[in-house]
C-alpha cells in the first residue's frame, strides 16, 4: 500500500470512514474503472480487511488502523491505509452484511480492486440507519 496519511491523519480519517453517506448502496460493478474513489480503507489482503471489520464491530477501528499503518509489507509500505485511491478497477465484491458502528448501522462490502501497481481490497459501506447524528 502507498502511504496516504500520517498516523494522526489515519485516526482523524478513520472516524469518518466511508460511512459518511455514500449515495450508492453497493460498490461499483466488476470491471468498473474509477479515476478517483471516495476516501476508503484499503488493505493488501482479505485477512487484513477482516481484522479491520472485526475492529469496527469491537469499536476499535481507530486503534486497528493506526496499528496497521505501522505494519509494513515486503515493500516497506503500510498494509492498510485510509484515503482516496486514484485509478482503480473494481473486481468482485462480497457483501459482509450490516455492522453496528457506534451510533449507526452500516451495510458493508469488501471489494477486490486493482491498478497497474497492485491488487488489494477496499471496504465499501452505506449508512442504513443513523441515530444521534
Amino acid at each position: 500500500m502507498r502511504k496516504y496519511l500520517t498516523p494522526i491523519g489515519m485516526m482523524v480519517g478513520a472516524a469518518a470512514l466511508i460511512w459518511a453517506g455514500s449515495a450508492r448502496a453497493e460498490p461499483p460493478a466488476s470491471m468498473t474503472y474509477l479515476a478517483e474513489t471516495p476516501a476508503l480503507i484499503a488493505c493488501d489482503t482479505r485477512p487484513q480487511m477482516d481484522e479491520v471489520i472485526a475492529a469496527i464491530k469491537d469499536g476499535k477501528v481507530k486503534e486497528k488502523l493506526v496499528e496497521m499503518q505501522h505494519t509494513v509489507d515486503a515493500k516497506g509500505e503500510p498494509v492498510c491505509v485510509y484515503g482516496n485511491l486514484a485509478s482503480v478497477v473494481f473486481g468482485l465484491s462480497e457483501h459482509v452484511g450490516e455492522i453496528q458502528d457506534r451510533d449507526r448501522l452500516v451495510d458493508v462490502w469488501v471489494a477486490n480492486v486493482g491498478n497497474r501497481n497492485a491488487a488489494f481490497f477496499v471496504l465499501w459501506g452505506e449508512v442504513v440507519d443513523a441515530t444521534g447524528v
